[in-house]
């Protein structure tokens, strides 16, 4: 990110997605646990009953009754958890940068004045929660882009209008 500002740039704003996106996530993945659990189970209850005696069979199905949700669970949270990690919106005095990407990187950056228009999203949970999406529309060839799960994005709205207001003042 250091690397888009310029020296002479000034920082207005920076987000990620809200926390209420970890929680999402949390849920989703115990919900991804237990609903793969059941097909866990049964291969290695039929993997069980093929190669192994009964011993060993009900003490291997044992251990992935247990372990596989929890496994399932875990992997799927860390990966939301390695998005919300890599995903920052700034807001300068010039421009407007987008990154995300765990391995690889994806960087966007629009200037202030090729903004032509912002619209914001709203979900009813996020009127309760305070989050929502922003879509930029841009001209110029630069395309739109939309920035989801920010916290307070009427305010995010806000400080990108003044900013592009102030550039054409």
């Amino acid at each position: 990110m250091k690397n888009t500002i310029s020296p002479t740039e000034k920082v207005l704003y920076t987000t990620r997605k809200t926390g209420f996106y970890l929680l999402v996530a949390f849920v989703k993945s115990i919900l991804l646990g237990i609903l793969l659990w059941i097909p866990v189970i049964l291969a290695t209850t039929l993997i069980s009953i093929i190669f192994f005696d009964e011993n060993t069979g009900v003490l291997i199905t044992a251990g992935v009754m247990l372990s596989s949700p929890i496994l399932i669970a875990s992997i799927a949270f860390a990966y939301k958890l390695l998005v919300y990690a890599n995903y920052v919106v700034t807001v300068t005095d010039k421009q407007i940068i987008r990154e995300s990407g765990i391995i690889g990187k994806v960087l966007y950056t629009c200037p202030l004045d090729k903004v032509n228009n912002i619209n914001v999203h709203i979900p009813i949970l996020g009127r309760l929660l305070g989050y929502g999406s922003v879509l930029i529309q841009t001209g110029a060839g630069f395309g739109d882009f939309t920035i989801t799960e920010i916290p307070d994005p009427l305010n995010f709205k806000k400080i990108v209008l003044d900013a592009k207001n102030a550039i054409s003042e």
